[in-house]
């Protein structure tokens, strides 16, 4: 919708005390320096609750040229808000880690609170490093091949790899990654199956014992079976 601002205390009282500020500041330098006007701000209705709305516009000379108005139009973005909101919290408490990779450099854009808890790197000590410095050596080659595929634009689904703690201990990782090639970034999320891992690996290590066992016991019965005949002939 247009609007016309004369009085900017009034529009002022209208919008939440934590958006004052940077309204008056946007009104300030269009006023100044004649460029155009653009803020995001919240409106608050009289039971408390709140609406962001989005305005742009210029300064510009009254009809009647007495005076210079704010000029421009006013969307409501409140949906888009409260979606990007959600995102952010749920970027910030997932109990998974989740990261924002370039796919041109391969560097990580941003990571989530998770990192630090269960592989204990810090957001800046991740912040425009290479991902693949973190992936255990043995398993680069392929981790990198599978790349390829992301670089085409073709999601990557349960794909489990060792990435390095802080302290120098690998923990394994399942991933699920998403390309936007168009934004040159990389989504992805990693869930640590590391304990599953360890209960695979003590599975297969009863099974192989109970294996070696039944073999052994195999073996003892025919070698019985042999004394046995060998004392029937004698």
């Amino acid at each position: 919708d247009g609007f016309e601002v004369e009085d900017v205390d009034t529009v002022a009282s209208l919008i939440h005390p934590d958006d004052v500020a940077d309204f008056r500041l946007a009104i300030e330098q269009a006023q100044q320096d004649g460029t155009q006007f653009s803020c995001e701000y919240r409106v608050v209705f009289p039971d408390g609750s709140y609406r962001w709305l989005a305005s742009s516009g210029r300064f510009v000379q009254a009809y009647d040229g007495s005076r210079r108005v704010l000029s421009g139009v006013t969307r409501d973005i409140d949906a888009r808000k409260r979606a990007e909101r959600d995102l952010e919290l749920l970027f910030e408490y997932s109990p998974d880690p989740l990261c924002v990779a370039d796919m041109n450099t391969g560097s990580f854009v941003a990571t989530n609170p998770a990192w630090t808890r269960i592989l204990g790197w810090s957001p800046a000590e991740l912040q425009g490093k290479p991902w693949i410095e973190f992936v255990h050596p043995d398993v680069r080659a392929e981790t990198l091949a599978v790349g390829e595929e992301l670089d085409g634009g073709k999601p990557l689904l349960d794909f489990r790899n060792r990435y390095q703690r802080q302290d120098g201990s690998y923990v394994w990782l399942s991933w699920n990654s998403f390309p936007v090639p168009e934004d040159n970034l990389l989504f992805a999320v990693a869930r640590d199956i590391t304990a599953q891992r360890e209960l695979e690996e003590q599975l297969r290590q009863a099974q192989k014992m109970e294996a070696v066992g039944q073999l052994a016991g195999g073996e003892a019965n025919d070698f019985k079976k042999q004394l046995q005949l060998i004392n029937c002939l004698t």
